[in-house]
């Protein structure tokens, strides 16, 4: 998204709150004013789809072309910061992952994006319940008392793959 405006004054422009002396106005001295036009971009982004069983997040960034950093967090009613680096904005969609092997337990409602370029910044937050119920040790001989087990000893295969919580979503 492109912002354009033009400036009939001699006082600085501000832009993100900063007042910015090479977006001046003025050329030449005091009374000297002459129109000028600036081009801003200004920051956006968008989550288009979050699942956690494909692993993917993907969103927009746009304008192409401007480098900002890119926050994804799980959020509500915990806190999961998912990766804070940098991106380019581009004219199609940008696909992330969860980083399922390194997700917090806990229970989360949105995933959010925020994305900071030059000191502006743009979210989007995008419904999506989840609960990461961490890593824990299961097979097939739990007891409810957890007593240690006898028997004959067998080779078994491990297996490590992350399940999702289905009862409450």
């Amino acid at each position: 998204m492109s912002l354009w405006w033009n400036i009939w004054s001699d006082e600085p422009v501000l832009i993100n709150g900063a007042a910015h002396p090479t977006a001046s106005p003025m050329s030449g001295g005091s009374g000297n004013v002459q129109p000028q036009s600036w081009q801003i971009e200004v920051p956006h982004v968008e989550i288009l789809h979050a699942d956690v069983i494909e692993n993917e997040i993907r969103l927009r960034l746009e304008p192409p072309g401007i480098i900002g950093t890119l926050t994804l967090e799980l959020t509500d009613p915990d806190t999961h910061v998912i990766r804070s680096e940098e991106r380019t904005g581009t004219t199609g969609t940008l696909t992330e992952t969860f980083d399922i092997d390194n997700l917090a337990a806990g229970e989360y409602h949105n995933v959010k994006a925020t994305w900071n370029v030059n000191g502006a910044s743009a979210e989007d937050e995008f419904d999506y319940h989840i609960k990461v119920l961490g890593v824990y040790h299961h097979t097939r001989y739990n007891t409810p008392n957890g007593k240690p087990l006898l028997g004959d000893k067998h080779k078994f295969q491990l297996y490590r793959r992350w399940m999702p919580d289905y009862s409450t979503m």
